[in-house]
């Protein structure tokens, strides 16, 4: 074996357990430099103190017993301004999606008054540490329960019971920032999408600011679903310290940039260095609620191949990869609760348990009762299900192919629509992805889609 065969094998595992796409040579970079994206918005206001609608958050810490159980704890109460309109409405009915389902009750008639669903799958837990969750602000006590999936069965099951007295509750302090409108809504109603600098320092505010219009940018230029709603605001915070290296800090230690990202090397799933997560939960949902938000997305000041999205909870891209109009929507895709459309390379922190009857991610099937495919209605008459990747190739139809999943484990193999999908390496979503993103907005913006 010569040298340079030892080199590649020795790399093998680093390039092919990438997040989003196992292997960046298969993305195509971005056709136009990264430049004055903010010209479009020379008017960009600063905003005045967030005058978001208040908030209270309830947060919930997860730890790993020595006998391997699972034990769920109360960690903090806060008050916060970060409330929108859409939140307010969102949270009157129950989500169908989500691992992590909170609810609220009164505690005189036991009625359900507020609903919230974070995170996806079963290492979500292991690598956030907490879970946070956000409702309009109440003065009297009231009973909080959360029901999470369980990591073999994925059944959802209760896990934690507690009254708790909001009056109890800390107000999240006000941290020094500097914030822009960058694109009010074109349409009503409103969805705002905050969009926060971490690891960025001092003296990099306007490249921040440049990216962050970049990302509105993006998302024009494909027309994402429902963008004209998006009204957008970028955060700005100086960082003592920059994204770097990943690499194993020992104990959890908690960042010191604004919002306290890093690789998890304190869960070191198979892919941790390619995606980040909060040293602190608490850190972060205290950086994030200095604005108003419904969808936070992280801009780092990185350059490096890397991305995550999970379920309500983040995206995080690079600023300055020259891969960022795929990391973006890749993993914005995530956050809407879709899942790898590609296999191989390594599991996915995205993972649901093994014995899982169906994930709830919308573009992936574990297809154990293939009459119930969830995108149905988006085939073709006489696809057969399974699709046979042949059927593919002739006719570029929806079905349900074999594959998606990255490497992640379940007991009856994964299904997905297509091969084309940007869930995958390809340039834009496909129809089953497009039609899980507009019922999003419809749950996100509170409307029943029953």
């Amino acid at each position: 074996m010569n040298n340079r065969t030892l080199v590649w094998l020795c790399l093998c595992p680093f390039l092919a357990w990438g997040n989003p796409y196992p292997n960046p040579e298969f993305i195509s970079p971005d056709l136009h430099p990264f430049n004055n994206y903010l010209q479009r918005y020379q008017s960009t206001p600063i905003l005045s103190r967030n005058a978001g609608l208040p908030v209270l958050r309830i947060q919930i810490k997860w730890q790993l017993s020595s006998d391997g159980a699972e034990t769920y704890a109360l960690d903090q109460v806060k008050t916060e301004r970060s409330g929108t309109h859409a939140l307010m409405k969102r949270v009157l009915r129950p989500d169908p999606h989500g691992s992590y389902h909170a609810t609220i009750f009164d505690l005189n008639t036991g009625k359900a008054l507020y609903y919230q669903s974070i995170g996806t799958g079963k290492e979500f837990r292991k690598l956030s540490g907490a879970l946070a969750f956000r409702f309009p602000e109440i003065t009297s006590p009231i009973r909080f329960i959360l029901r999470a999936e369980d990591p073999t069965s994925g059944k959802l099951t209760e896990v934690f019971n507690q009254i708790i007295d909001p009056t109890q509750a800390t107000p999240v302090a006000t941290l020094k920032t500097t914030q822009k409108l960058i694109r009010s809504s074109l349409m009503k109603p409103t969805i705002v999408v905050a969009i926060y600098a971490d690891g960025f320092q001092k003296g990099s505010e306007h490249s921040f600011f440049e990216k962050a219009a970049k990302i509105v940018h993006t998302l024009e230029k494909i027309n994402f679903p429902q963008q004209k709603h998006f009204s957008f605001r970028a955060v700005f915070a100086t960082s003592n310290k920059k994204l770097g290296r990943a690499r194993s800090l020992g104990k959890r230690k908690v960042r010191d940039s604004f919002l306290g990202l890093y690789h998890p090397y304190w869960h070191q799933f198979g892919r941790w260095y390619n995606v980040v997560y909060p040293t602190s939960v608490t850190k972060y949902r205290d950086a994030i609620a200095q604005s108003s938000y419904d969808y936070p997305i992280v801009l780092m000041d990185s350059s490096t191949y890397w991305g995550v999205g999970n379920f309500k909870e983040l995206t995080a891209i690079p600023a300055h990869s020259n891969r960022f109009e795929y990391l973006l929507l890749h993993e914005f895709g995530h956050y809407f609760g879709l899942n790898e459309e590609y296999e191989g390379g390594g599991p996915t922190e995205l993972e649901f348990a093994p014995y899982m009857e169906e994930p709830w991610s919308q573009n992936i099937t574990f297809l154990k009762r293939p009459k119930q495919l969830k995108w149905s209605h988006l085939l073709t008459r006489n696809t057969p299900i399974p699709t046979p990747r042949s059927h593919w190739n002739r006719s570029r139809n929806i079905g349900a192919y074999r594959g998606g999943y990255a490497d992640s484990y379940s007991q009856t193999p994964s299904h997905k629509p297509g091969f084309s999908c940007i869930m995958s390496s390809g340039h834009t979503f496909c129809p089953v992805c497009l039609h899980a993103l507009e019922q999003r907005f419809k749950i996100d913006q509170g409307i029943d889609i029953n």
